[in-house]
């Protein structure tokens, strides 16, 4: 079990000792973490001593440390952090400029920060990340454009941010991304058109979003998509035509979208779905079932609790 941090009155280390090539702290330095302003953060790895450098920190967990505001600019002090995780700071407002300052940060995860609002341009520059977690920050309004640039990002989850309506207009630059989850964004209303330039997405996950009424044509552009889940979009209406154009889908699922109404003709071009799953929609009026004998990868149709849905023909 990780121990809760405390305060302590650190000391400075001198040039002399900020100059060692290792960037290693000698003996005469007792406390090398001034520069933090007296919070010294949880380590997940270790219990962080007053002597241990910060150069050596790898992975770093700040957990209910309601003093913390912002993280201090000196960023630079932290050269092999991989893994930053926030969670439970109630004051905490933004990360610093100096966020680039992390080269070989992979992991970026701010959890439970009621006042966090926004990201920083220049997470851009955070060329080793590859996950970004931002979860029940009620605070948190945008993802920056320059998110574009993160061409290594994998895995990008948004989740109880009832504040955040924004996309970057642009995310062609994600060349990576195999994974998208939103959840609980009740003011996101649209999906950027350039969707359909993740080439690399192989799932896409929105829950929760009454805002979302359909999703970009550009959806079907997406040529690794495998799964599409959508649930709790109480407003959602209909998938574009483009659906059909999915050549790698293999998990379709509609849950609790009470005016999603029918399928487009185009489902009958999922040559690679295995399942389709439709359930509590009560819109929900059926799909052409000549169509459904094309897809011979089909195993599981489950539709569910939609009233409006037709009995298929004995032969399905």
């Amino acid at each position: 079990m990780i121990s809760r941090g405390r305060g302590v009155d650190v000391g400075q280390p001198s040039d002399r000792e900020i100059r060692k090539m290792d960037g290693s702290y000698s003996r005469e330095t007792e406390k090398p973490w001034d520069w933090w302003g007296g919070i010294v953060p949880r380590v997940v790895q270790r219990y962080i001593r007053e002597d241990v450098a910060p150069c050596e920190v790898t992975k770093l967990d700040i957990i209910s440390e309601q003093r913390l505001v912002v993280l201090p600019d000196a960023l630079d002090n932290l050269p092999a952090l991989e893994s930053l995780h926030i969670w439970g700071c109630h004051n905490f407002i933004a990360l610093p400029d100096s966020l680039n300052q992390l080269p070989v940060l992979t992991t970026l995860d701010v959890s439970n920060c009621s006042s966090f609002t926004t990201l920083p341009d220049s997470l851009g520059h955070l060329f080793s990340l590859r996950r970004l977690v931002i979860w029940e920050c009620f605070a948190f309004t945008a993802l920056p454009d320059s998110l574009n640039e993160i061409s290594g990002l994998n895995n990008l989850t948004i989740y109880k941010c009832p504040e955040f309506t924004t996309f970057p207009s642009s995310l062609s630059g994600l060349s990576a991304l195999a994974k998208i989850h939103i959840d609980t964004c009740p003011k996101l209303t649209t999906l950027p058109d350039s969707l359909g330039d993740l080439s690399a997405l192989k799932e896409l996950v929105l829950i929760g979003c009454p805002g979302i009424i359909t999703l970009p044509d550009s959806l079907g552009d997406l040529s690794a998509l495998r799964r599409l889940h959508i649930e709790k979009c109480h407003n959602f209406t209909a998938l574009p035509d483009s659906l059909g154009e999915l050549s790698a889908l293999q998990k379709l699922q509609l849950l609790n979208c009470p005016k999603f109404a029918t399928m487009p003709y185009s489902l009958r071009y999922l040559f690679a779905v295995k399942l389709i799953h439709v359930s509590v929609c009560f819109e929900f009026t059926g799909m052409l079932f000549d169509s459904l004998e094309d897809l011979s990868e089909l195993e599981t149709l489950s539709v569910f609790r939609c009233p409006n849905f037709p009995s298929p023909p004995g032969s399905l």
